[in-house]
């Protein structure tokens, strides 16, 4: 799997536990994305909601493995680079440590 799917999984799982809950994702768009408290509880909901496939309320990394399968490549690289920051190109193609 994509590397930066890893670190934004463990990054949103603040207690650790395997799964994202909604007051993670709460969190994570409130202070990250700088979105005020209700609509960043809303577009949490919307997440949860279209990931959280046995319904228990929160997000597996399995889950969103299986969610992001779904999507069109496109789709799902839009989806990572805006929760993540940052593109894959941007990203890869100017690190030294990769010698490109």
């Amino acid at each position: 799997k994509d590397p930066r799917l890893i670190e934004l999984f463990e990054h949103l799982d603040k207690n650790e536990d395997g799964k994202v809950e909604l007051k993670e994702l709460t969190h994570f768009y409130r202070k990250e994305k700088l979105i005020k408290t209700a609509e960043a509880e809303r577009q949490a909901l919307k997440e949860i909601n279209t990931f959280d496939l046995d319904a228990d309320g929160c997000i597996s990394f399995q889950e969103l493995c299986q969610g992001l399968d779904k999507m069109s490549p496109l789709d799902a690289e839009n989806w990572l680079v805006d929760k993540h920051g940052h593109s894959r190109e941007a990203r890869y193609s100017f690190d030294p440590s990769l010698g490109m």
